[in-house]
């Protein structure tokens, strides 16, 4: 069995004093932000006051950050946060960011804070304001926001460039909401990723791309370490989207289609090969069956548009969400959110790749670790492409 550990840090130096009054931490890691509590054991002192509430570590917006993860080797002992030797890789870094706030909770049998921080998302919500950004694509406007935060940043290009006696973007609001409005009519994620070092935040497309974490794999005899998995695919999405402007110059009408999503497929069936059909004679359309219209960012561009239509269709095409808990004694690694990872077990169906888009990890000192997970698909069904560990096929074992 691998060891656990978690390492606390508070103004980016370690806390290793306040370990042994960990009663656990949790990380809740999704692609639209990071979330953290650590819980901590109170005593009280002889002047009536309690043991950690009043230390200035936990100010809100002072530095707090948490590693977690393996450390190799067996037994339950290594969970004692930082203690981490014999040269095993140790806790990766899983949250960075800022005291949030706490909650103490006090009862006749004991006595307890909670400890809250979040990623810098903390910090870029706390000011509301005006901005217009001309002569900039979203991506440059992105990367300049983060930059004036002091923030690293990890930006895709994207296009057009605007002109300023055309289209000028005008900001009102925090420069959280700000970013996560650009970057969803791109069809992008922003997400901050923990590591070391300062704070680096990612602007651009969901990372569907490179090799898949570890595989997952449910009933799967002494190779599995799922205890649940559970899929729930919905027919209901849109199979088009359609947006139309009136053109500011021309005064013509300007309309964008996306029919086909430009993502990468997880899969080999998508939500119109499976369903388009049979619901073209379900349904009596107006003009097409499963259309979106979507009111658009106002843009002097066509092709503003029609990027604005394609990332509302790559959103509309996942329509496989999953949710699990993991045997992390079997599966000995840490799964993250914001990667692809490779499911074993679920039938023709529902095996194969899924995008992860969230991950909770609690760990206690005792060495119990659990992570419970969403994901989600844009296609299902195996497409060949798929190297699962060992060789599996990716089907469930006879009787199991």
């Amino acid at each position: 069995m691998p060891e656990k550990a978690f390492q606390l840090r508070c103004g980016g130096a370690p806390a290793t004093d306040l370990h042994p009054d960990v009663e656990f931490v949790e990380v809740d890691e999704s692609v639209d932000g990071t979330f953290f509590t650590v819980r901590l054991r109170l005593t009280a002192g002889p002047d009536g006051e309690w043991s950690h509430l009043s230390d200035e570590r936990f100010t809100p917006f002072s530095p707090l950050g948490l590693d977690l993860g393996f450390t190799g080797g067996g037994g339950a002992g290594g969970a004692v946060g930082g203690l981490l030797g014999g040269g095993a890789p140790g806790p990766e870094p899983l949250a960075e960011g800022y005291v949030v706030g706490a909650t103490v909770r006090l009862t006749g049998r004991d006595a307890h804070v909670d400890v809250f921080g979040q990623d810098p998302w903390a910090v870029l919500g706390q000011e509301e304001k005006a901005v217009a950004w001309p002569d900039l694509a979203d991506s440059d406007i992105a990367k300049q926001v983060l930059t004036a935060a002091g923030f690293e940043a990890d930006v895709t290009p994207t296009a057009p460039l605007r002109e300023a006696d055309g289209t000028t973007v005008v900001q009102r609001g925090t420069d959280a909401a700000f970013l996560r409005a650009i970057a969803r009519r791109n069809g992008f994620e922003v997400r901050f990723v923990a590591g070391k070092g300062p704070a680096r935040c990612r602007f651009g497309p969901p990372a569907l791309g490179g090799s898949p974490q570890p595989d997952l794999a449910i009933r799967f005899g002494a190779a599995g370490n799922l205890r649940t998995f559970e899929a729930t695919l919905d027919g209901r999405l849109p199979l088009a989207v359609r947006a139309e402007q009136v053109a500011p110059e021309t005064r013509g009408t300007s309309v964008a289609e996306a029919a086909v999503p430009a993502q990468r497929l997880t899969g080999r069936t998508t939500l119109a090969d499976l369903a388009g059909a049979a619901l073209a004679r379900a349904a009596r359309p107006l003009r097409a069956p499963g259309t979106l219209l979507l009111t658009a960012t106002p843009t002097a561009d066509p092709s503003e548009l029609t990027r604005q239509a394609q990332a509302a269709r790559d959103e509309a095409a996942w329509l496989v969400d999953a949710v699990g808990e993991i045997n992390s004694d079997a599966y000995g690694h840490v799964l993250r959110a914001g990667r692809t990872v490779l499911v074993k077990g679920a039938g023709t169906l529902h095996s194969g790749l899924y995008y992860v888009t969230r991950v909770v990890h609690r760990m206690r000192p005792t060495g119990e670790y659990v992570q419970r997970f969403e994901a989600r698909r844009n296609a299902v069904g195996l497409d060949g492409t798929e190297a699962f560990g060992g060789g599996a096929p990716g089907l469930p074992l006879p009787g199991l």
